[in-house]
């Protein structure tokens, strides 16, 4: 399963990319990630590691991501690197008239019958929280100085 998703954000993608880049902003717009800590040391890249717990409700699920592809102010991909449902991410950013586009999909592979009742519902929520957090990073970003 294949989610995809996209927005602009009026601030120039260094600004963007810096700021999403930098884990001690994570809980401004994406407070569903707790106790994050990288694995791994700087700089963050291919083959960096990190550990969160993501609050769902009462639960706080553990989660351990691994970035897979990195290249600066344009793209970096990321996969959890857990026992669970596989969900590889990537996040791109361009230029355009007035910001940045960033553009982020997801791509959930089940591996059975019961992962695949997880990805349909959480395919649909992984998309809800993504637009979510952008609008609470549009917040931050785009405040007058």
């Amino acid at each position: 399963m294949r989610i995809e998703r996209s927005d602009v954000i009026k601030c120039p993608r260094r600004t963007v990319w810096d700021y999403e880049s930098d884990p001690t902003h994570l809980s401004t717009y994406y407070p569903r990630f707790v106790d994050f800590q990288f694995t791994s040391p700087p700089p963050l890249g291919v083959g960096s590691t990190a550990r969160a717990r993501l609050k769902v409700g009462p639960a706080r699920i553990p989660v351990t991501v691994r970035w897979t592809d990195w290249v600066e102010y344009e793209t970096n991909t990321w996969r959890n690197d857990d026992n669970s449902l596989p969900v590889v991410q990537t996040a791109t950013y361009s230029d355009v008239d007035g910001g940045t586009r960033v553009t982020w999909h997801a791509e959930l592979m089940p591996r059975n019958p019961v992962e695949s009742v997880i990805a349909r519902w959480l395919g649909p929520w992984m998309a809800r929280e993504q637009v979510a957090s952008w609008a609470r990073l549009k917040a931050v970003l785009e405040q007058p100085a």
